[in-house]
């Protein structure tokens, strides 16, 4: 008999896995046990009752810890998401852009983005990152790609960028945002990987600290706040209202307690812990980081891309490439999770992502460094080489997004697709980067790369 969801979770509770992966909290029970005071996770898992307060018009415990939030962020006002990101994605796209405009957007944006754009019928204009070939890591946008872009289109009023990237590469957002401004466009930023930045110095600019109008961070990728946790922060307040409306529309109108309570947890870890643990959690990094330079294994994001200007990367993130012991990232997380019981964040052919946290302990990194050291030792053979990134050097959107909707399919082999027109986004998830969305012409590059990941796909169907 297969298992269902609460048996699955009791093996994986049972296998005493080490975290190198969202969420934040890293499993901590110590953390949330002496944070809570006697308190169970059921008896937070309350309704708008008295006394607990309204999310969505706030006047007493979550309007004071929303103000609390707002504070450390130093943003004119701050919101609890208990949609993820998304809810906050999409209620941002709303609130600057109007129906069957232009936006400018990174190609490597999440795919909620790529559903904004879809439910607003807008007209996505693409910025594409730099990629570096050497190791197929996404990079970032420039400052002079954007600048191109708007210096030719008077249309495009928002601009929305992912910053930093799900590896942690971060581009020269302040340069950027006075590009923005000198064209009188909003800036709205998916800081989905980054509500820890303003945790520490040595991280990276913060978007908060950027002049953006609005920022939205996953709280839960990197603070110790339940999945589905994250804020909205607003600089513009002339977007209050609209903002707020969307909130409502894109958000439960039954929200979790549960998720808000440790939304809270986090504000209070923000204020009084985030600052020395972060820095434990960098010198812990940097110590793991100086050992394994001395196996034959590439620390990219410490290598490569260390103060590689105009990119810089945040230091919690850890890239790690097997690739010089002969082994795929994707072999390599295999092993580390079904051998050495260390669960990542997530892999490609070229490289595996570790996400680290400020809960993150000692001995998580010991036993990471023994875990890579014997799998050299038994499974090291010869260096293979990396592949390309997943990612379009250039697209050509033929039909609006939203348009594809009216129109009818078929289902074709993905050999028999070559010049014709996507009905259907190709998004590799994680990391959740759309390889081709709906409305976009099946290039020959764009076939080498789907090829790789689905046999079939469905195109619009030709007119007779």
């Amino acid at each position: 008999m297969k298992s269902r969801l609460v048996e699955s979770l009791r093996k994986i509770k049972d296998e005493n896995l080490v975290s190198f992966h969202m969420p934040g909290h890293k499993n901590s029970k110590k953390f949330f046990t002496e944070k809570l005071k006697g308190l169970d996770l059921i008896d937070m898992d309350l309704t708008e009752i008295p006394g607990a307060d309204h999310l969505h018009d706030p006047t007493g415990s979550i309007m004071n810890s929303q103000k609390k939030l707002s504070e450390f962020y130093d943003s004119y006002k701050s919101y609890f998401l208990v949609n993820g990101s998304t809810g906050g994605i999409l209620s941002m796209i709303f609130a600057t852009t109007k129906r069957n405009t232009k936006i400018l957007v990174n190609r490597n944006a999440h795919q909620s983005v790529i559903n904004g754009i879809i439910l607003n019928a807008l007209d996505p204009v693409y910025l594409m990152p730099e990629i570096d070939e050497g190791s197929g890591m996404i990079l970032g946008v420039t400052a002079e790609a954007l600048e191109e872009k708007l210096s030719k289109d008077s249309q495009i009023k928002t601009v929305l960028l992912t910053y930093p990237s799900y590896e942690g590469i971060c581009f020269d957002i302040q340069k950027i945002s006075k590009i923005v401004r000198k064209y009188n466009c909003y800036l709205i930023i998916d800081e989905a990987h980054g509500s820890h930045l303003l945790c520490h110095e040595e991280l990276p600019i913060s978007a908060c600290k950027s002049g953006a109008d609005i920022v939205v961070q996953s709280a839960h990728k990197n603070l110790p706040a339940f999945t589905q946790g994250a804020f909205l922060h607003l600089y513009n307040k002339d977007l209050e209202a609209s903002i707020e409306k969307y909130l409502r529309i894109f958000q439960s109108s039954s929200p979790s307690y549960l998720i808000m309570a440790s939304l809270d947890l986090s504000i209070d870890f923000l204020i009084k812990e985030s600052h020395l643990k972060t820095k434990v959690l960098i010198d812990e990094v940097k110590d793991f980081v100086n050992k394994l330079k001395k196996t034959s294994y590439e620390v990219i994001n410490w290598g490569i891309y260390y103060n590689r200007s105009p990119f810089t990367f945040d230091p919690t993130k850890i890239i790690i490439s097997a690739l010089p012991i002969g082994l795929s990232g994707k072999r390599l997380e295999e092993l580390l999770r079904y051998k050495y019981s260390i669960q990542i964040e997530y892999s490609t052919d070229n490289f595996i992502v570790l996400i680290t946290s400020a809960l993150n302990v000692s001995n998580d990194f010991e036993k990471l460094y023994c875990a890579l050291k014997s799998i050299e030792e038994k499974y090291g053979k010869k260096k293979i080489s990396s592949k390309k990134a997943l990612i379009l050097d250039d697209v050509i959107v033929k039909i609006k997004p939203d348009q594809i909707e009216n129109l009818n399919y078929v289902v074709k082999n993905i050999y028999e697709c070559l010049g014709k027109i996507a009905y259907e986004s190709v998004i590799p998830y994680p990391p959740g980067i759309p390889l081709i969305n709906p409305g976009e012409e099946i290039t020959y590059e764009a076939l080498k790369k789907l090829k790789t990941i689905v046999n079939e796909l469905k195109i619009v169907e030709e007119k007779r």
